[in-house]
């Protein structure tokens, strides 16, 4: 198992070029919805859709723009190793092949979630376990999930992420964010099924937004594409034009 090894140098370095990544990418990233409050004085863990090969840098935007905790995310150990910088930022390995590997990891992820320390941690796993397109049906959590929340002995937000990429009136994709409303847990009998389910109703609210041409709070802008530099000189041609 590869645990995180936390950089303040590699954040800064990989802060700056990931921005500029976003922005160049992305015409906009929108959060659906209100946003949760976040309780300071419990571990928070995200359990977020995982149909894009982005996603793990929106979790470390997001943790700059709304959380600003330490963060952890749980990654492929055959990932993680061909890109072990990548553990500087706080991505640590799950080797889903053998049942020691998902148990080391599974201990691991508990030991975080129990950290006293503040700002309480941050950690990401996506419970579906592999990249999966975003119509995937039934969304098939992985049974770890159940074992982690029923060892980790402390109270735990738990909140779960919707993330969709679009294409629509932009050359560049839009990504869009939408939260469960926060469930602190505390060692409950945890019926997978019931968070599959709720998790997909969250899914399917966004598909609708989406379709209603919401637009959200935009949580990062991104620079003008062709099209819009297009428009817009053509609009000031136009105006010049007797």
């Amino acid at each position: 198992m590869i645990p995180a090894r936390h950089s303040k140098i590699a954040k800064a370095f990989f802060h700056r070029y990931i921005m500029h990544a976003m922005k160049k990418q992305f015409h906009a990233l929108h959060l659906f919805g209100r946003e949760p409050e976040w309780p300071t004085d419990r571990p928070l863990l995200i359990l977020p859709n995982h149909s894009s090969w982005w996603d793990g840098f929106f979790i470390y935007v997001l943790n700059e723009k709304l959380w600003k905790r330490r963060p952890y995310v749980m990654m492929l150990e055959p990932q993680l190793a061909k890109h072990r910088f990548f553990s500087r930022l706080g991505a640590f390995s799950i080797d889903p092949e053998t049942a020691g590997g998902v148990r080391r990891s599974l201990r691991y992820t508990r030991e975080i979630l129990r950290s006293t320390k503040q700002p309480r941690p941050m950690v990401c796993i996506f419970a579906q376990g592999e990249l999966l397109p975003w119509h995937t049906r039934p969304l098939t959590y992985k049974p770890g999930i159940r074992w982690l929340l029923r060892h980790v002995s402390t109270p735990v937000c738990v909140v779960q992420l919707g993330i969709r990429l679009e294409f629509l009136l932009q050359q560049k994709p839009q990504v869009f964010f939408e939260f469960s409303d926060p469930l602190i847990y505390s060692g409950e009998e945890l019926a997978l099924a019931s968070w599959e389910k709720r998790h997909r109703d969250l899914l399917e609210r966004m598909s609708r937004r989406i379709a209603h041409k919401e637009e959200g709070k935009i949580l990062l802008q991104g620079t003008h594409s062709v099209d819009t530099r297009w428009l817009r000189w053509r609009r000031l041609f136009t105006r010049e034009m007797p």
